[in-house]
C-alpha cells in the first residue's frame, strides 16, 4: 500500500508526502537484514517532521554525518554534471570529464540547472538546522568541499568512535612495509599504535620494576627476553586508553611464547594482518635503503631515490646489507607460520608486494570486516 502511493506521487510528478515516507522508511528499518547489520540512512530525515517521526519509531541514531560544503560549491558541482544515456554513467566537465568520443551524446538531465539547483538548496537550508538541533548529541560535521580521499577519512574516523575498540596484530618480514600500514591504520581507525621499541623505552622511561630490567638489558646490548616484554605488554594493554580506543600491536608476538602469552591473557584479537612479500624483493628493499644524516630522511636507490643535491651525502646503515637482511628474514620465516596457525581463526594475509595505496585498500577493506 505505501509503495502504491509513493507511485502514484512520482508518477504525477508530486513529492512523495512525509507520511508515506515515514511509513516506506519504517518497513524497511523492520527487516531482518536491517536489525542484524544496521543501517546508512541516505536522504532521510530531510525535514524536522521526519526526524521526529524516526524518534517515535524507537530508531536508535548512533550518528547524524552532515557533509558541509559552501552552496557556490554545490551548484558548480550540479550544473557541471551530464550522463551518458547509453551506459547512463554521470561525468563533470571540470571534475571528471567525459571521453572526447562520447561528448557529443551526453545530456543535461532537467534537475540539473542553476534555477533548480538554488530552489533545493533554499528547502534544504530551510530545515538543516532544526535537524541538526534533533540530532545535536549524534551530529558530527564534516567538511564535504576537500578531496574525497580527505572526507572519507573523517566520516570513517566518526563512525570508529561508535565500534566497539579493536585489537589488531599486525605481522611482517623486514621492509614489508609495517611502517606505512600503521601509519594509516592509526589514522583510519583510532587505535593506539604500539611498537615494541617504544614500549620499551616507555616502560624505562616510566621507571617500572620491569622497566628498570629492561634498561639494564639493553643499556648492554642485549634482547630483552620473553618474560619481560610479556609482563611490560601485559601491562600496556590493561590501561585506560587501550580500553577505549583499542590497540595495533607491531612487533609483538615475535615468539610462540610470545603468541602463548598473548592468548593465555584472554586478550581478544579481533584481526591478525600478515604482509606478503617475497624474500628477494625483501632484500632488494633493504639494501637499496639510503639515510640522510642531516635529516634523517630515508630514501631508496630504486623507489625513492634521493634527490640529486643530497644525492652525495647519504649513506647506507650498517644493518642495510644483504647478509643482515637474510638473517632477519630468515628468523622471522620461523616464527611466521606458528603465528598464522595460532591465531588462524582471525589471520588475514594482505598482499604487501604491491604500491603502498593498494596494500592500504586490502587492509582497510580487512579491518572493515571486523565486528
Amino acid at each position: 500500500d505505501v509503495g502504491r502511493k509513493a507511485d502514484e506521487c512520482m508518477k504525477a510528478g508530486k513529492l512523495v508526502p512525509d507520511e508515506v515516507v515515514i511509513s516506506a522508511v519504517q518497513e524497511r528499518l523492520s527487516q531482518d537484514d536491517v536489525m542484524k547489520n544496521g543501517f546508512l540512512l541516505d536522504g532521510f530525515p530531510r525535514t524536522p517532521e521526519q526526524a521526529k517521526a524516526l524518534s517515535e519509531m524507537g530508531i536508535k541514531v548512533d550518528l547524524f554525518v552532515l557533509l558541509n560544503v559552501p552552496d557556490e560549491v554545490l551548484i558548480e558541482r550540479v550544473v557541471g554534471r551530464r550522463l551518458d544515456p547509453v551506459t547512463r554513467k554521470i561525468y563533470h566537465v571540470k571534475f571528471n570529464p567525459p571521453p572526447e568520443d562520447i561528448m557529443d551524446r551526453l545530456e543535461i538531465r532537467s534537475d540539473d540547472s542553476e534555477e533548480k539547483a538554488v530552489v533545493r538548496l533554499n528547502v534544504y537550508h530551510r530545515n538543516i538546522n532544526s535537524i541538526k538541533n534533533h540530532y545535536k548529541l549524534q551530529f558530527v560535521g564534516v567538511d564535504g568541499s576537500q578531496p574525497v580521499n580527505d572526507v572519507w577519512t573523517k566520516v570513517k574516523g566518526a563512525i570508529s568512535v561508535l565500534r566497539k575498540p579493536l585489537g589488531i596484530i599486525i605481522s611482517g618480514p623486514p621492509a614489508s612495509g609495517k611502517g606505512t600500514q600503521c601509519e594509516n591504520i592509526k589514522e583510519g581507525y583510532g587505535v593506539i599504535h604500539l611498537s615494541t621499541g617504544d614500549m620499551l623505552r616507555a616502560a624505562a622511561k616510566a621507571g617500572t620494576e620491569v622497566g628498570k630490567i629492561a634498561e639494564e638489558i639493553m643499556a648492554k646490548g642485549g634482547l630483552v627476553p620473553d618474560d619481560v616484554m610479556i609482563k611490560i605488554i601485559t601491562e600496556r594493554l590493561n590501561q585506560d586508553d587501550i580500553k577505549k580506543k583499542g590497540f595495533l600491536l607491531d612487533g609483538f608476538p615475535r615468539t610462540a611464547a610470545q603468541a602463548e602469552a598473548l592468548i593465555d591473557m584472554g586478550i581478544e584479537i579481533d584481526i591478525c594482518l600478515f604482509l606478503e612479500v617475497p624474500d628477494e624483493e625483501l632484500v632488494e628493499r633493504v639494501v637499496g635503503r639510503r639515510l640522510d644524516p642531516d635529516t634523517g630522511a630515508i630514501y631508496h636507490m630504486k623507489y625513492k631515490p634521493p634527490p640529486a643535491e643530497i644525492a652525495g651525502r647519504v649513506v647506507q646503515r650498517k644493518d642495510d646489507n644483504e647478509e643482515t637482511a637474510k638473517t632477519r628474514i630468515e628468523k622471522y620465516r620461523k616464527v611466521e607460520s606458528y603465528l598464522k596457525s595460532a591465531f588462524g581463526d582471525v589471520a588475514q594475509e594482505i598482499e604487501g608486494n604491491i604500491p603502498p595505496a593498494e596494500v592500504w585498500k586490502l587492509t582497510d577493506a580487512a579491518l572493515a570486516e571486523c565486528k
